[in-house]
């Protein structure tokens, strides 16, 4: 949590965990951040004046916009629209790429055809795969990455002979991977106790009115 303290001037200072480790930009943003109206934010020594001019300045602009008396911070656009912050919202298109997410389902795509000549479902893999087989897998495709990196190449796939490609000893590794992760979701998922074996009639307990 953060501590307010004066010194002896009464210039008010902001304090929080691993100041120390903070360079002395970071501390006099954080400090602008959390004065109040009135306060007078001490300025570290190592900064000069158009430093401070600036951060106080960046502070300023992107604290503006926000909706005061809100309970949770807002956005308000040049239109007029307002929303809530995304601060604390999933950013998948921030934390994912399309140029891996299509390399890696042309991967998948390309497997789907079985050793017996039949073609998978692209969600077959969802129905469940044993952790134990995702775990060996995901160590085969490790090595031929680890093998290509280093230069110890080509390297063969087993199956057909094909000299495999970084790309697609990386998105084999992310396919097990993934299988792995998926299967640990569905157990947290799965429901805890006895179950009812069939589903109530909801029409059972209403009363008409």
């Amino acid at each position: 949590m953060p501590k307010i303290l004066h010194n002896e001037d009464g210039i008010k200072t902001v304090t929080c965990m691993g100041q120390d480790k903070m360079t002395p930009e970071d501390q006099f943003e954080y400090n602008c951040r959390h004065a109040e109206n009135g306060d007078v934010v001490a300025c570290p020594n190592e900064l000069n004046e158009k430093q401070a001019i600036l951060i106080m300045e960046k502070v300023e602009n992107e604290t503006m916009n926000e909706i005061p008396g809100s309970s949770a911070n807002m956005r308000q656009f040049d239109t007029g629209a307002t929303r809530n912050t995304d601060t604390d919202k999933l950013d998948y298109d921030g934390f994912l790429c399309p140029l891996v997410i299509k390399r890696y389902a042309e991967y998948l795509n390309e497997h789907r055809v079985q050793a017996d000549g039949k073609l998978r479902d692209s969600d077959n893999w969802q129905k469940g795969i044993p952790i134990k087989v995702y775990m060996k897998s995901k160590w085969r495709h490790f090595m031929d990455t680890w093998m290509i990196f280093r230069g110890y190449g080509p390297v063969y796939d087993s199956k057909d002979n094909h000299i495999i490609t970084m790309e697609e000893a990386l998105c084999g590794e992310i396919f097990n991977a993934s299988g792995h992760l998926h299967e640990l979701l569905k157990e947290k998922l799965k429901p805890r106790g006895p179950q009812p074996e069939t589903i109530p009639d909801v029409n059972e307990h209403c009363v008409n009115e």
